[in-house]
């Protein structure tokens, strides 16, 4: 359990192939809260500046 670092808790997806049992964690979606964690709780914002409008963009 160590090496695929693992909880008791986790949920696995248990399949057969070629002969072979395949165990794979559950993909889980994070929250928002558990997003901005990753980022010690701050999101920076800013303008991005994609230059002069070269087409029929609408602005």
């Amino acid at each position: 359990m160590s090496q695929m670092q693992l909880n008791v808790s986790d949920i696995l997806e248990i399949e057969v192939e070629n002969d072979t049992i395949v165990l794979r964690r559950q993909f889980k979606h994070k929250t928002f809260e558990e997003r901005l964690a990753a980022y010690n709780g701050q999101i920076s914002a800013c303008d991005f500046d994609w230059g002069e409008p070269k087409g029929k963009e609408i602005l």
